[in-house]
């Protein structure tokens, strides 16, 4: 219905009655805004002032939504860049440029005041920009070991393909040995001393057919191996080393140590800067001496019951700033051992899966290999014996 009347732009009065739609209050919102003519609803008189501010608040509300939806648009992207770093094993480095200094809590107390902020924001920007550097390089090298694994089980399937159709082609010659013997037995066409020949023919048939399935089944292992010691031993171990180059070389997380540099020793002008004027303002006679007003402005810190943290003591400060250099430092260090820690789990527990499959593999072939020799033997062995006894019963 509201869709409707908003098309009526020269409607002047608008009155609904006892419609249900004259409970919602939202709709007079909605006609007062949508219709610049109407002058009255439901009998009540819309003045501009009325019809103003309800613009304004609907305008508010459109920003809010629009605020609204685009950080839920950013938190689903970081989101996804959060699992996607998660699944390269640097999620370590999430949000790294804000995380890194959220410890000691010396350093934080510190950092709250605006006098920081404009270090703070340059030391966000540059580990930021590095550790995006840092993510494309291992994104893309995520990407060529992914080929890797690709190629190595395609060239897997490819050998195991052969090999089966290669033994596929030895138990078909047997099959039609053993549908021969059987057509001959059925139809009563052998005899005894015969039959007793064929079965032992067929049975020696069969010891060669183990050896011949055997071989196969070995010549495969030995061309797996071969395809795993040029595949995962060699390409993919290097690929690990390029990924552990591209977060800790100079290119990358090694880069931090410029950047912590840069950011602590204006932190530390910036503190010392910071504490004389605390200081200043301790020392009550030299508010009556008349000071400059750069050494010291009254209202800046004036506040005695702001906790100024190691901000209020100069002589221990700079002893204070490098015990928080050495805990960000041992922070960043442990940082590079869990991603380091990260890519050594990672190829060492796909090159074990890989050696498991290839293992299993292989016993279940050979298993399967004995099962089939043992079996077919047994089925000729009873049918020979049977043969015999059903000629012993008819003499």
């Amino acid at each position: 219905m509201l869709r409707q009347v908003k098309k009526l732009r020269n409607l002047k009065a608008l009155c609904v009655g006892n419609n249900p739609i004259s409970k919602d209050q939202e709709y007079k919102h909605y006609v007062i805004i949508n219709l610049p003519d109407l002058k009255y609803v439901d009998y009540e008189f819309i003045d501009e002032e009325t019809r103003e501010a309800l613009k304004q608040e609907e305008e508010k509300y459109r920003v809010e939504q629009a605020d609204e939806e685009a950080k839920e648009e950013a938190k689903k992207i970081d989101e996804v860049e959060y699992f996607k770093m998660k699944e390269a094993g640097i999620d370590d480095l999430y949000q790294h440029e804000i995380r890194i200094l959220e410890e000691p809590d010396d350093l934080v107390q510190a950092l709250k005041f605006k006098e920081f902020d404009d270090t703070k924001q340059k030391f966000n920007e540059s580990v930021k920009n590095l550790i995006s550097t840092i993510k494309q390089s291992v994104f893309d090298i995520q990407k060529q070991k992914k080929k890797i694994v690709d190629k190595f089980d395609t060239l897997i399937s490819a050998l195991e393909k052969d090999a089966e159709n290669d033994k596929n082609t030895y138990v078909n010659v047997y099959l039609k040995k053993k549908k021969h013997c059987d057509r001959k037995i059925e139809q009563g066409r052998i005899s005894e001393e015969d039959l007793v020949e064929e079965v032992d023919a067929i049975i020696e048939f069969l010891l060669r057919l183990d050896h011949q399935l055997m071989d196969r089944e070995m010549a495969l292992a030995k061309s797996i191996q071969k395809v795993v010691d040029d595949i995962i031993d060699i390409q993919f171990k290097n690929i690990f080393n390029d990924l552990e180059n591209a977060v800790v070389s100079d290119l990358g997380l090694n880069k931090m140590n410029e950047i912590f540099q840069e950011f602590f020793t204006k932190f530390s002008e910036e503190a010392h800067d910071f504490a004389e004027r605390l200081e200043q303002r301790d020392k009550k006679d030299l508010k009556n001496e008349g000071k400059d007003a750069d050494a010291y402005e009254p209202d800046d810190y004036d506040d005695n019951n702001e906790d100024y943290g190691i901000l209020d003591g100069l002589d221990e400060l700079k002893t204070n700033i490098t015990g928080i250099r050495d805990h960000v430092d041992a922070r960043q260090r442990n940082i590079e051992s869990k991603i380091r820690g990260n890519f050594t789990k990672e190829r060492a527990e796909y090159t074990k899966s890989v050696h498991g499959r290839i293992k299993e593999n292989n016993s279940k072939n050979v298993q399967n290999i004995i099962k089939f020799i043992e079996d077919e033997t047994r089925f000729w062995e009873d049918k020979k014996n049977r043969q015999v006894e059903e000629e012993d019963d008819e003499d």
